[in-house]
């Protein structure tokens, strides 16, 4: 299961092992139980570990190990970076978490949840 969503999940992230590297920031474009593809202004090359903190379908998530499988520039000039969890409790978490949001967005409305209705006193009867 993926999410791909009208908007994008901001995300920072630091470097678990390299010291004097700027930590850096950008967004997921796509995300999912295993991790997602980060859009961001700030050098991500394969191989590095990051500590992901971000926040998806209403949970907070602090300091995730994850690692770049992927990277590439985009013709703006943009990073593209696939980003796998490396915390399988985590990677659990989220994705327990995107589910629930896909079952919410996909249940019917609840009784009572639309726009009130005028009550039957003052409707009007075809006149």
């Amino acid at each position: 299961m993926k999410a791909t969503a009208p908007r994008t999940t901001p995300v920072r992230f630091t470097f678990e092992a390299e010291e004097g590297r700027e930590d850096g920031w950008g967004r997921f474009e796509r995300l999912h139980p295993l991790g997602g593809r980060v859009l961001t202004r700030f050098r991500l090359e394969p191989g590095d570990r990051l500590l992901l903190t971000f926040d998806a379908a209403g949970e907070s998530f602090e300091d995730v190990p994850a690692k770049v499988e992927l990277s590439r520039l985009d013709e703006d000039g943009y990073r593209v970076a696939e980003v796998r969890l490396a915390d399988e409790v985590e990677a659990h978490r989220l994705g327990a978490a995107l589910r629930g949001l896909v079952i919410r967005a996909a249940a019917p409305p609840s009784p009572g949840s639309g726009p009130p209705s005028a009550p039957a006193s003052t409707r009007r009867e075809g006149r």
